[in-house]
């Protein structure tokens, strides 16, 4: 299922475009984070452009986005959230939703955070890669990915440029 609705995705995309591309899928690091890499042919190093879902999403809900910026010329990073995509845990929806208001707002930060500390790996990741240039890497995310992009930004000084997308502020104390 992963790999048909990729290659759907991919070929949707394509048509409008003669760019060539390339899907990677990888498990990164020791903590065994899924992401895909999607970039053009390229004799230079890249500039990167790391995408965040948002929540209840995965890194294949956003893949047209990734596919539309390899087509300008950037390596997209799109990597699962903590407890989504591939990292899923059982229970999931009543994870965030089960308990008062302030549980659940503290567990939704603790996913953020970690997802930050994730991509901050993944950047890790990719120091001897030839294929990116990591003095070039801006991020993007939607809602939860919003909130990864900022605080990714806050504690990376590696991302040069954010703009987070449709971020949803309703964490109250």
């Amino acid at each position: 299922e992963f790999r048909r609705v990729l290659f759907r995705s991919l070929a949707s995309e394509h048509k409008s475009n003669d760019v060539k591309l390339f899907l990677e899928h990888h498990i990164v690091t020791d903590e065994k984070i899924p992401v895909l890499y999607c970039y053009p042919k390229s004799d230079k190093p890249l500039p990167v452009v790391i995408f965040a879902h948002g929540m209840f999403g995965d890194k294949v809900i956003d893949l047209h986005r990734g596919i539309r910026l390899a087509q300008e010329g950037f390596f997209v990073v799109l990597a699962d959230a903590r407890l989504h995509g591939e990292r899923i845990v059982d229970n999931y929806t009543e994870y965030f939703y089960e308990n008062d208001k302030v549980t659940n707002c503290k567990k939704f930060l603790k996913v953020i955070k970690g997802t930050s500390e994730d991509i901050s790996k993944v950047i890790d990741n990719l120091k001897d890669d030839s294929r990116v240039d990591l003095n070039r890497i801006g991020m993007s995310g939607i809602s939860m990915g919003g909130y990864v992009t900022f605080f990714t930004l806050a504690n990376d000084t590696r991302i040069k440029v954010a703009a987070p997308i449709a971020l949803i502020l309703f964490l109250k104390f």
